[in-house]
């Protein structure tokens, strides 16, 4: 019987604890994908300075 207060509290527990899980891979991506955006918006990109190439050859 000392066992009863346990078994009513693990659901909610686990129940709290897969809400955290899912919030915070939630925020990790959300980072992730920010910090890559970023790092494809800081960097220039080969395509676009052969396509700025082009265009300037094409206009000359």
């Amino acid at each position: 019987m000392a066992h009863a207060p346990a078994a009513d509290t693990g659901p909610e527990r686990s129940n709290g604890l897969v809400t955290l899980a899912i919030a915070l891979g939630g925020l990790g991506l959300l980072s992730g994908v920010a910090a890559l955006f970023v790092a494809l918006r800081r960097t220039p990109s080969p395509a676009r300075a052969t396509a700025a190439d082009d265009r300037a050859h094409t206009s000359a």
